[in-house]
């Protein structure tokens, strides 16, 4: 009786668990079956041996028609070696692959997929099969490479402008810097030979010619030096010692700084990895910059200060210039940088509008960023 009962137990258990087996192939069939993604098998000869419906929807063919190919037939001609190769790796480590294609429609369309491979074990521990799940990817694709054409054609028109700008800067150091050279050679030899000679307002219309050549000759080397910053040449780097290069700025604004009573202080023994002759630019401009915009009373007062900070795991050395100027509004921090904008008139503060757009450029060589934080009367 126990062992017939034993027996009969078993059998139960037995019958249970097909019907647990039949019931899980059941679900995974109607998973696969009704999958938006296109799965299919194939034998380690890389011919299908099963397909669901949904990658016949993406290639065009019928589930029959996809059992009596290959995968050679569905692969587009360009993607075919790269494929192969990745499949034969496959059948050497055993391990699946990732890749995207394109493949063939039945139709002869092309589409892009993302296939996942992977071996499946039928016939004991031996794995015999593969399985591949399918997803199509077209339109994202196509979406990239619309991406990257436009990438591509405002990166030609950017390089197209950089070469105009660049042709500009070889007229501007040599066709435009000629004449006017020789307007103020001869308005000088005008003045000097005949100063004896010209009434007072003829003098004056000369100063004035001068004024404006000398002017002009500013503006041109301002933007040869700011279209040379769109260079995409390697800067030749080497380690700078902040304190030498403003004794540097010191020397050469030496009577300016005698003028105008300034006081520059440095606290800091900072180095840093720059370009010398852009950093010396750099400063040089925001130096005399505050030399420019000082008070009409009372001494100029400039102090420099830098310390090292960590942005995005990158270290930087972070420079502050401060003075006692006469400021301006918080509201035209931006456009400070913008190429010729100024906040004041010419005949109040002589320049050439280019001065600080040429330090924001420098410091965008250098990866860097600079700003400015300013209030009217304090500097």
């Amino acid at each position: 009786m126990i062992e017939t009962a034993e027996r009969t137990w078993a059998a139960v258990e037995r019958a249970k668990a097909e019907a647990a087996l039949r019931a899980s192939e059941e679900n995974f069939s109607a998973i696969v079956s009704q999958s938006i993604a296109g799965i299919f098998k194939m034998s380690l000869d890389a011919r299908i041996i099963y397909s669901n419906e949904y990658f016949g929807k993406m290639t065009g063919y019928t589930v029959e028609e996809m059992c009596r190919l290959s995968v050679a037939d569905l692969v587009y001609e360009e993607d075919l070696q790269r494929t192969n190769d990745l499949f034969a790796k496959m059948l050497e480590d055993g391990k699946g692959f990732e890749i995207e294609k394109r493949l063939k429609r039945k139709d002869g369309t092309v589409i892009w997929v993302l296939n996942h491979l992977s071996f499946i074990q039928t016939q004991g521990d031996k794995a015999n099969e593969i399985v591949a799940i399918s997803v199509d990817i077209t339109e994202k694709k196509m979406f990239t490479q619309k991406l990257e054409r436009l990438v591509n054609e405002r990166t030609l028109a950017l390089q197209r402008s950089n070469e105009d700008l660049q042709q500009f800067a070889h007229i501007a150091s040599h066709d435009l810097k000629e004449p006017v050279r020789k307007i103020l050679t001869f308005n000088n030899r005008v003045l000097n030979e005949y100063s004896e000679e010209l009434p007072d307002k003829a003098k004056t219309y000369l100063q004035k010619t001068g004024n404006a050549a000398d002017r002009m000759g500013m503006m041109i080397e301002a933007v040869l030096s700011y279209s040379k910053m769109d260079s995409g040449d390697a800067l030749p780097m080497e380690l700078l010692s902040l304190n030498d290069t403003i004794r540097d700025i010191e020397t050469d604004l030496e009577i300016m700084i005698a003028e105008k009573d300034a006081v520059i202080t440095t606290a800091s023994s900072a180095t840093f990895l720059a370009n010398s002759t852009l950093i010396y630019q750099l400063f040089y401009n925001l130096v005399l910059n505050s030399l420019k915009f000082s008070k009409a009373k009372g001494p100029c007062m400039i102090s420099i200060s830098a310390d090292n900070t960590e942005v995005g795991r990158k270290n930087f050395c972070r420079i502050v210039l401060s003075d006692n100027g006469i400021g301006f509004s918080n509201e035209f921090a931006k456009e400070v940088f913008q190429p010729f904008k100024r906040l004041h008139s010419y005949d109040e503060f002589p320049g050439t509008g280019l001065g600080l757009a040429l330090c924001n450029k420098i410091v965008e060589r250098h990866k860097g960023t600079i700003t400015v934080d300013s209030e009217p009367g304090i500097g």
